[in-house]
């Protein structure tokens, strides 16, 4: 079973043309490589079935993990998100007196 079928010229597109810009995010990653005609005729359908379901749960485990920028930035909030203490910005440091 050859991996890339022949009928697929991978240099045809003219060089003016541009490419779609790249998903924002890992989930719409993994959508669109499963729904690419293109990555569908050039891989096979078997891997980009096994990459697309191995890339589901990665990107439920990746959306469920906190990280520490979030938890740096939301540790001094209650539950309103108000910040319980001053303004701690890199930097700041605020004026005393009137």
């Amino acid at each position: 079973m050859a991996l890339v079928s022949p009928t697929v010229n991978l240099t045809s597109a003219p060089p003016t043309t541009r490419a779609a810009p790249l998903p924002a995010s890992l989930d719409r990653a993994v959508d669109r490589f499963a729904a690419s005609a293109f990555c569908h005729a050039a891989f096979g359908d078997l891997l980009v079935d096994t990459v697309t379901e191995l890339g589901r749960p990665e990107v439920a485990r990746f959306a469920a993990h906190v990280t520490d920028r979030e938890l740096d930035r939301y540790r001094d909030m209650d539950q309103d998100g108000r910040a319980r203490t001053a303004v701690r910005t890199a930097g700041f440091t605020p004026r005393s007196g009137g």
